[in-house]
């Protein structure tokens, strides 16, 4: 008679743990870990925060792809890892899941974290779309965009942000290629059912392609930071552009964060960052950024 009272009241306590799950719903304290892994540089930990309440392959080298500049993957957070910037307060939203349960036990969860970040500290600059893919430009392109940084921000936004020009700013790290190789390693023993990358957690991927990669791929892999040629052939130095290249501000880091059911962590679906606040050099002024999203396809007739 106690063994089968035993195995019964076994049997509710798991049930009870298994519905319990990680209450109450709340994704904070998954988000302000995920933010303190990018501060400190911690590419594995990043990594592992990422995921999706169904199966995905987010790109070609894995969730690792947007941690880095070479990737070429947009949006990218290579210009926030290893830095010291402010992060919060962070508001959450409740979103509707389209995730079908597989279980009894599953309840997919969705919500929408928005993060403000502030940099006080480090401010990364804004370059010019050309230079952030290695090419040279004129001094009258220069003025053109210190004029008006502005104007098709959204191409490569995030890419073109930078924390440094020196040589090797846009390498991939050491931390980061592990990850890659290993990935690709995975890939080829499980290779994805579809057997193409799925586009669905790159909105915009597809018009964002055609607007760069048309002449040519040029504008396919970033690359260290092209310089400023002068009308007499000579280069301005790394110092004097970077002094006046305008500087992020702030932004707000935008995470769609899942999980399957109550019994796993939140995981981090898809990022964004928008609304960004450039410091303008020599001045007290700043700008927001309003073309920081990708425009609309023009509807066909």
């Amino acid at each position: 008679m106690i063994l089968p009272l035993f195995l019964i009241g076994c049997f509710l306590i798991v049930l009870f743990q298994a519905f319990r799950g990680d209450q109450p719903s709340d994704p904070s304290r998954h988000a302000i870990s995920f933010v303190k892994h990018v501060q400190n540089n911690d590419y594995e930990k990043v990594v592992a925060a990422f995921g999706g309440n169904v199966c995905r392959c987010p790109a070609k080298l894995g969730w690792v792809s947007y941690l880095f500049y070479k990737s070429g993957e947009e949006p990218n957070l290579a210009f926030l890892m290893g830095h010291d910037f402010d992060a919060g307060p962070i508001a959450v939203k409740a979103m509707k899941s389209d995730t079908k349960n597989y279980s009894i036990l599953d309840k997919p969860e969705d919500f929408a974290v928005a993060i403000p970040l502030r940099f006080d500290h480090y401010r990364p600059m804004f370059l010019p779309l050309d230079m952030a893919y290695g090419y040279d430009i004129s001094s009258e392109q220069f003025e053109q965009f210190l004029a008006d940084p502005d104007h098709e921000a959204w191409k490569a936004l995030t890419l073109r942000m930078r924390p440094s020009l020196d040589k090797g700013t846009a390498d991939e790290p050491e931390a980061a290629r592990a990850l890659a190789n290993k990935q690709k390693k995975t890939a080829k023993r499980e290779p994805s059912q579809s057997g193409q990358v799925d586009q669905a957690d790159r909105p915009n991927q597809n018009d964002l392609e055609k607007e760069l990669f048309g002449d040519a791929a040029r504008y396919n892999t970033p690359k260290d930071a092209g310089t400023v040629k002068l009308a007499d052939g000579s280069v301005l130095s790394n110092e004097a552009v970077a002094a006046r290249l305008p500087r992020l501000k702030s932004a707000i880091l935008h995470l769609h964060m899942v999980r399957r059911d109550q019994r796993q962590p939140f995981t981090v679906f898809h990022f964004v960052i928008s609304d960004p606040v450039l410091s303008l050099a020599g001045s007290n002024k700043d700008i927001a950024l309003k073309n920081f999203h990708a425009p609309a396809p023009k509807p066909t007739e």
